[in-house]
């Protein structure tokens, strides 16, 4: 299976995850080239911008962030809203959430982050699930 079909197949299971668990969801998946996100998630009135990454050799390329999305999760970030998300999907399935400040400060240290850096910058999906039903 091709890297594309590989992560829109993630970006459709992360969105079914998130309405699951009371999300309003929409993925972008299939849109217009240069879109700046995958997803934007919406709980208790709070959005959040998502960009879905499969990691299936737990490494995480740091120049896989595109300008656009840089600039967007700023402006995003600028209008109000929480950070935008980067949700990366390891090997042996566990989704890991970095936030977008976070991800650009490694930029500037690391071109790849492997399966440890990525672990100890990041947090589980369901720790990150269970922060967002404290907002509201």
């Amino acid at each position: 299976m091709n890297n594309k079909k590989v992560g829109n197949g993630f970006e459709a299971e992360l969105a079914q995850l998130l309405y699951q668990k009371g999300f309003w969801v929409h993925n972008f998946a299939n849109k217009a080239a240069g879109q700046p996100a995958d997803i934007i998630a919406v709980k208790k009135g709070i959005p959040f911008l998502i960009d879905a990454k499969v990691c299936s050799k737990d490494t995480y390329d740091t120049r896989r962030i595109e300008e656009n999305q840089k600039n967007s999760m700023f402006l995003w970030e600028r209008c109000g809203n929480d950070c935008g998300y980067f949700f990366l999907k390891m090997s042996n399935g566990d989704i890991r959430i970095i936030d977008h400040n976070t991800m650009l400060l490694a930029r500037q240290h690391k071109q790849t982050l492997n399966r440890e850096e990525i672990y100890d910058m990041s947090i589980p999906f369901l720790d990150w699930l269970n922060r967002r039903d404290t907002y509201g």
